[in-house]
């Protein structure tokens, strides 16, 4: 899966897929008998598989659970800010190295030294310290290196470096089985001991004050500054310095400041006895574990921080159990907000006397509460959801802060028992985490110990709070790819999706409800590759979708609903169960389509196996739970995705308008800017014309024309015209025909757009108007003067004729030009 990392594997890593002729038998008889098949469970010469006898496609790489590398063992350290409150031991190792920079040979050797921690584990399922056995695991690795003197002791040294660099306190965990268990009573242990440590620390400090007071009212007292008193009060080492007869006198006796009231005194006596008792008692233990299986209790040791006790009612023993330990711990809070009271000017008893004799539980600040043991209720789903739903329903609803982790099989319905329909139900499977959600204000989480991060944190939130708490985990059943990776499996095909709904988050479910460490979390299924190769050698990869069918091929009970189909078999109605999910929305498109998941069998196989409705309608129902949280979480909500396609509509309708609205203007300005400067030329014009003298300007033409040329004789014609009646020939007058041959802007019509500035800056240049003229028509090409003149909005760029004959592609150029000048 996406967190397993293969350390090894053989030639035969990749399965092959085999392209078979699809049977001896016809297509069509094979297709009769798969869809009987599916429909019913078994059909004439079709043959369910054998438990184990596949893997999901995608699980092949990681079949050997030897192989793998998961997140065990795991380091449990004390949490903070900068580190999680638990890692892989790898993990850290590799940090380790990272900061000290060791030598070569403790690098090379770390997977090594790992090998040697699993090694002194064993079979272990405890928590164990980290350093002890990590020390231990590096005499092995030690032992088996057998390096010579000096390099023996360099890694000697390197590895107690490590040690040192150890965090303080740091646990080991070398197996999931019942880390479930043991995650909880290492994070109450972490967050305990701390709370514990404060308050004692805050008590000791409240005892001094409390003292100081009373030493303080005592000295008021009558008798308080007699001989025999000062005596008592001085010591015997004063007796020899000073005479307590003539220290009385000259003390005197006391006067002036008021004498506490005798109730509130007595109060404070009272409780400074209670604060004293509890110092002298010790701590509390930090978790209470009631358990109805005999195997999870006696893996938890009782120690002095741990009780644990079997029962076959945990939930309604736990709420017991939170009534008695919070009644214990009433009187110790209580002499503590006693002597704050007291130790307070603003005291007043006709006011805080009734509010202290009426204390209880439910007046405890979350401080407080925090103070009490983790009281835990450990049990089975099935056990609870056949007999105890009841008591399970009080105490999330009753306030009490206590505790409950079931564990339950992803692949069955807690609702139902193995012996009815395999262990799930013929209708929908009841959801013990959603079911406690159903609750609204009880902290509810859903994980699993393949996610140690993910459970720990939920541990610790849960632990923080001030509510009831429901954690419901994967059972981590043993298999052949082994419980880490199986588990890890239920949670790509939303067998046991991860979620936590916490109430103190908000009061909007999108904020209550997280379930964003899933894989894909806003997809149906999380997607996966598979490489394999083909009867002739080709390399191939496989995307397919990770459903729950396919998870379903690790559970036994679900053998039965596999076929596989022969190889190379095709028919248009066979479709990968992801897409059959998604055409067959209506259960009227069922009976046609034939789905099939992707499985490999022990010799490497890739085969199609045909899945059974039976399945088909679980793996719906289970997509079915899926999009139920992603709806409350606000991934694609159906609210929130009207919402969205809403606002997007009419923010492209808004910008079509403006865009509409803008050009409207635009066309506008643009015509009234040309009529505005057309006015003004033709003005211009006239002005000149006015303005001018034209008797000068008629001798400056006259004077300036040539001298008229000697007449010519006339060239001898054979004909007069007057002979021939037609008219004499008028002298052809040539026609003038206007041409630009260099280029020219007409700047009155520029509209400052900056098309041409855009393509050359330095042969068109803004004036002080803001208008353009031709600066230099040396300093572009004439291909970039045509561009401009095509840019122009206003049309006052005239390329003429280039300048440069021996441009490229002129031609072409003085043709695009030719509507410009």
């Amino acid at each position: 899966m996406s967190t397993a990392e293969v350390v090894s594997s053989n030639s035969n890593g990749i399965p092959v897929l085999h392209e078979g002729s699809g049977g001896a038998d016809d297509p069509l008889t094979i297709a009769r008998s798969l869809r009987q098949f599916h429909f019913n469970g078994s059909a004439q010469g079709v043959s369910s598989v054998s438990s184990g006898e596949f893997l999901p496609a995608f699980l092949y790489p990681y079949r050997d659970p030897q192989h793998v590398r998961g997140d065990y063992p795991l380091f449990i350290g004390a949490s903070s800010e900068d580190q999680p409150p638990c890692q892989p031991l790898g993990d850290v190792l590799r940090h380790i190295v990272e900061q000290t920079s060791p030598a070569q040979v403790l690098k090379d050797n770390l997977v090594r030294l790992e090998v040697c921690v699993r090694q002194v584990l064993g079979d272990d399922t405890g928590l164990l310290e980290a350093r002890r056995v990590l020390a231990a695991s590096g005499e092995m690795l030690l032992r088996e290196l057998d390096l010579p003197g000096e390099h023996a002791e360099r890694l000697r040294k390197d590895l107690n470096a490590l040690l040192e660099q150890l965090p303080g306190g740091g646990e080991l965990l070398g197996s999931p089985k019942y880390a479930h268990l043991y995650l909880f009573v290492s994070a109450a242990r972490q967050r305990l001991r701390e709370r514990r440590a404060a308050f004692e620390a805050e008590l000791r400090q409240l005892c001094a004050k409390l003292q100081l007071l009373l030493d303080v009212e005592r000295s008021k007292d009558p008798g308080a500054h007699e001989a025999e008193t000062l005596g008592e009060a001085t010591g015997s080492a004063a007796e020899v310095l000073l005479d307590p007869k003539q220290l009385a006198e000259v003390v005197g006796k006391h006067r002036g400041t008021r004498v506490m009231a005798a109730a509130r005194r007595r109060n404070i006596e009272e409780s400074l006895e209670v604060l004293r008792a509890a110092l002298a008692a010790g701590s509390a233990p930090f978790v209470m574990v009631f358990c109805r299986d005999i195997a999870e209790s006696s893996c938890l040791k009782a120690t002095e921080d741990v009780q644990v006790l079997e029962s076959d009612r945990p939930c309604d023993h736990a709420a017991d159990c939170f009534d008695t330990v919070a009644a214990s711990w009433t009187e110790t809070l209580r002499a503590v907000r006693v002597g704050r009271l007291s130790l307070n000017p603003d005291y007043d008893p006709a006011r805080h006397d009734a509010w202290m004799h009426s204390f209880g539980w439910e007046s405890f600040t979350e401080e407080e509460l925090r103070l009490l043991p983790c009281i835990l209720a450990v049990d089975s789903g099935t056990q609870l959801s056949q007999s105890q739903l009841p008591d399970l329903s009080r105490l999330l609803l009753s306030g009490r802060r206590a505790h409950v982790l079931v564990s339950l099989e992803p692949g069955g319905d807690p609702g139902v028992s193995d012996s009815d329909s395999d262990g799930f139900a013929s209708s929908f499977r009841l959801e013990l985490a959603y079911l406690g959600m159903g609750h609204r204000e009880a902290c509810v989480q859903q994980s699993t110990a393949a996610r140690p991060g993910h459970l720990m944190t939920g541990y610790l939130q849960a632990i923080d709070g001030t509510r009831a708490a429901l954690t419901v985990v994967d059972a981590m059943c043993d298999t052949s790819v082994g419980s880490w990776l199986q588990a890890g499996a239920a949670v790509e095909g939303r067998a046991h999706p991860l979620f936590r709904y916490d109430p103190e988050a908000g009061g909007a479910w999108a904020r209550r409800l997280d379930f964003s460490e899933n894989p894909c979390p806003a997809e149906d299924w999380s997607t996966l590759s598979l490489d394999y190769t083909t009867d002739g050698g080709d390399d191939e990869t496989l995307s397919l979708a990770f459903t729950f069918a396919d998870y379903a091929l690790l559970e036994p009970r679900f053998a039965r609903d596999y076929t596989a189909l022969p190889p190379g078999f095709v028919s248009d109605d066979l479709v990968n169960l992801g897409s059959y999910l998604d055409d067959t929305e209506s259960t009227e498109d069922a009976p046609v389509r034939l789905p099939f998941v992707w499985g490999v069998n022990a010799k490497g196989e890739l085969r199609k196996l045909l899945v059974s409705y039976r399945l088909a309608r679980v793996t719906r129902e289970r997509v079915g739970f899926w999009r139920t949280l992603q709806d409350l979480a606000g991934v694609r909500n159906e609210h929130v995705q009207n919402a969205v396609a809403q606002a997007e509509a009419q923010a492209e309708a808004a910008f079509v308008d403006e865009k509409e609205r803008l050009l409207a203007a635009h066309s506008e300005e643009l015509a009234e800017l040309r009529n505005t400067a057309s006015t003004e030329a033709m003005h211009g014009l006239a002005q000149m014309l006015l303005d001018t003298n034209l008797g000068s300007l008629a001798e400056v033409t006259l004077s300036a024309a040539p001298a008229a040329a000697p007449v010519a004789a006339p060239p001898p014609v054979a004909e007069s015209s007057a002979a021939t009646g037609a008219a004499p020939e008028a002298p052809a007058e040539e026609e003038e025909e206007e041409s630009f041959t260099e280029p020219w802007v007409d700047s009155v019509l520029c509209t400052s757009c900056n098309d041409c500035i855009t393509i050359n800056d330095r042969v068109f240049v803004y004036d002080d108007n803001k208008q353009v003229y031709l600066a230099d028509a040396t300093a572009g090409t004439y291909k970039e003067i045509v561009e401009s003149a095509e840019a122009c909005p206003a049309t006052c760029i005239h390329p003429g004729l280039p300048l440069n004959k021996s441009e490229p592609d002129l031609e072409a150029l003085i043709k695009r030009a030719e509507p410009f000048n």
